[in-house]
C-alpha cells in the first residue's frame, strides 16, 4: 500500500480518477460519502496554508480504509515522521458516546503502533461534513471537542510522510489473541473485540431468552467470543459452566484458577453435570456434539424457568464427519428464534487467518475469486507448495519445518478401521497433530499435505474434493481445509503424488 497526498486527492477527485488512484496505491473505495467528506475536508485543510498559492504546499502520507478486522476501521491515516494522525470521516454530526468508544479501542491499538516508533505523536479527530467542523478526542479527559483546523494543519506540516503505514506492520499476533494459547494475556485482558463481536456479547449479555447461539465460520473468534462472556458473566457474580469438545488442557485449569465462579468440563462430562447449579451454561464448538447431548442441552435451556441460560458456539458449515450437527443446531434455532424463543447471532468476519492465505484457500477449495487488490506475488510469500512422490520423500522437509523453523504439522484424523490417508505418517506420529486437536487454535506457521485422496472438479472453475475412489471415517477435505485455516503467517503444503493438483496450484500462482 503507498501512501496519498492531499494534492494528489484533490486533483484525482476533481478529475473523477479516484478509484484508478485508490487501486495503483493498493487501497479499496468501501464508502462513496467518505470520498466526498474527504474532499471537504481536504480543501479546508489546505486553505489554512497562509498564501495565495495554496496548490504550492501538500501534505503527504495519508492510507484510506485500513481494515484490520479487529478493530473499527481507520476511514482516514495520515503518518508522518511526526505523528499518526486518525481520522474518522462522518457525513452528518456524529454521536459523541459512539466516537469516544470508537477512538478509545483504535487508540488502545495505536499506542502498540505508537510504541515502535516513540516519537511519533497520536493524534485522533472527527470531522463533521455536514458542519464542515474538526472534533479532537482527548484520551486523558475521554471527551470530544471542536478543534481549530489552523492548529491540525500546523500539527501535519511539519511532518513528512513516514514512507510506510506502520499499522499495517503490525503482526496479527501483536493483537489476535488465541486464548488458550495466549492465556495470559487473555487473563490480563490484552486483546480486542471488533465492532461485530462486541455488539454480539452486549446483544447475548442483555438478551431475555434462555436458548442462545452464536455462529460463525473458522476464525471469526467465536471462542475468544464464549470466553470474554464467561468472564463478564463470572465479574457479574454469575455461576458459569464452560463445556468444551476435546481434551482438557492447562489453560483450562488456569481459568478455573482465576475465576472461581467458573467451571470448565468436558463435554463428556455433561451427564455428571448438574446443570441447574448454574446460571449460564457455554458450550463451544457445539456442532461437534452428539444429538443425544444436544437434545438434553437444548431441554434443558427451553424448559427452565429459574432465568438460567445457555449459548451454543458452533460453526453451521464445519462438517467433518456424519456427526456434525453444525447445520441441524443452526436450523432448529432460527425456528426458535423465529417465535420469539431463541436469540441467534452471527460472527461474519475472519479475525484469525492471514487475508493471503485464506484467499488462497478459498480458491483452492471453492473457486472463490481473488479480490483485484491482491496479487499473487503476496500470497506466494505466504503459501509454499513442495511435491513429492511419497510421504517418505516428504517427511525430510516436513520435520525441519517442524523442528527447526517451528512449524506445525497438521494431519487429518484417522480411522481405527481401516487405512486413511492419515496412516503414511504414522511412522512420525510423535511430529504432528490432528484436526480435531486444534479446532478453535491458530498458530503462526503451519504445514500440512494433500495427496492423491483429492482430485479437481470438472468445468470452467475447478477446486479440490475428495476423491470418490477412496472412503474415510471423516470427510478429509474440510478437514483440509480447518486445517490449512488454522495459519496466522506462513502455509507449507506438501503435495504428495497427485501431480495434477500440484499443475493446478503452480499455474495459479504463477499468473
Amino acid at each position: 500500500m503507498n501512501y496519498i497526498t492531499l494534492n494528489e486527492f484533490i486533483a484525482a477527485y476533481e478529475s473523477d480518477t479516484v478509484e484508478e488512484m485508490y487501486t495503483i496505491n493498493g487501497m479499496n473505495i468501501e464508502k462513496k460519502h467518505e470520498i466526498d467528506d474527504f474532499y471537504k475536508f481536504s480543501k479546508l485543510l489546505l486553505n489554512c496554508y497562509d498564501s495565495e498559492e495554496v496548490n504550492s504546499v501538500d501534505i503527504c502520507g495519508w492510507y484510506f480504509g485500513v481494515d484490520l478486522k479487529i478493530l473499527p476501521d481507520f476511514d482516514a491515516l495520515c503518518i508522518t515522521d511526526r505523528c499518526i494522525f486518525n481520522l474518522d470521516l462522518k457525513h452528518k454530526s456524529p454521536k459523541k458516546e459512539s466516537l469516544i468508544k470508537k477512538f478509545r479501542t483504535q487508540t488502545k491499538f495505536l499506542k502498540i503502533s505508537q510504541s515502535k516508533y516513540k516519537d511519533l505523536k497520536l493524534i485522533s479527530c472527527s470531522f463533521d461534513a455536514e458542519k464542515k467542523i474538526l472534533y479532537n478526542y482527548d484520551e486523558s479527559s475521554e471527551s470530544i471537542l471542536p478543534m481549530d483546523m489552523k492548529k491540525l494543519y500546523d500539527e501535519l506540516n511539519v511532518g513528512n510522510a513516514l514512507g510506510k503505514n506502520i499499522v499495517l506492520e503490525l503482526e496479527s499476533s501483536d493483537y489476535i489473541i488465541s486464548p488458550l494459547q495466549n492465556i495470559t494475556k487473555f487473563l490480563n485482558g490484552d486483546y480486542w473485540l471488533n465492532t461485530n463481536q462486541l455488539n454480539t456479547v452486549e446483544n447475548v449479555m442483555k438478551s431475555k431468552n434462555s436458548l442462545m447461539g452464536i455462529y460463525g465460520k473458522a476464525g471469526t473468534g467465536k471462542t475468544l467470543l464464549g470466553l470474554d462472556i464467561a468472564r463478564r458473566l463470572v465479574n457479574n457474580g454469575k455461576a458459569v459452566l464452560y463445556l468444551f469438545s476435546g481434551n482438557k488442557r492447562d489453560t483450562h485449569k488456569e481459568l478455573k484458577e482465576k475465576f472461581t465462579n467458573l467451571q470448565v468440563k468436558g463435554i463428556k462430562e455433561l451427564k455428571s453435570i448438574n446443570l441447574d447449579e448454574y446460571d449460564f451454561v457455554i458450550i463451544d464448538e457445539a456442532q461437534k456434539l452428539y444429538q443425544c447431548n444436544m437434545n438434553y442441552l437444548l431441554d434443558w435451556g427451553e424448559r427452565n424457568t429459574l432465568g438460567k441460560k445457555i449459548l451454543f458456539l458452533f460453526d453451521k458449515g464445519q462438517v467433518l464427519s456424519d456427526k456434525d450437527k453444525g447445520k441441524g443446531l443452526y436450523n432448529y434455532l432460527m425456528g426458535c428464534k423465529n417465535k420469539g424463543l431463541a436469540s441467534l447471532y452471527e460472527l461474519d468476519k475472519n479475525i484469525r487467518t492471514n487475508d493471503k492465505i485464506l484467499y488462497f484457500i478459498r480458491y483452492i477449495m471453492k473457486a472463490n475469486d481473488i479480490p483485484k487488490n491482491v496479487s499473487k506475488a503476496e500470497i506466494r510469500n505466504a503459501v509454499d507448495v513442495k511435491y513429492f512422490s511419497s510421504a517418505v520423500g516428504a517427511i525430510s522437509w516436513i520435520r525441519r519445518l517442524s523442528e527447526k523453523d517451528g512449524f506445525n504439522f497438521l494431519v487429518p484424523a484417522g480411522d481405527k478401521l481401516r487405512k486413511s490417508s492419515r496412516s503414511k505418517f504414522e511412522f512420525v506420529s510423535d511430529l504432528y497433530k490432528e484436526t480435531h486437536s486444534v479446532i478453535g487454535d491458530e498458530f503462526d506457521n503451519v504445514v500440512t499435505y494433500i495427496d492423491d485422496r483429492f482430485e479437481l472438479t470438472k468445468g470452467r472453475m475447478p477446486h479440490l474434493v475428495k476423491s470418490p475412489k477412496y472412503s474415510e471415517y471423516y470427510y478429509i477435505d474440510n478437514e483440509l481445509y480447518v486445517n490449512m485455516t488454522r495459519a496466522r503467517k506462513k502455509l507449507s503444503i506438501a503435495i504428495i503424488d497427485n501431480p495434477a493438483v500440484y499443475k493446478y496450484i503452480v499455474k495459479f500462482l504463477q499468473e
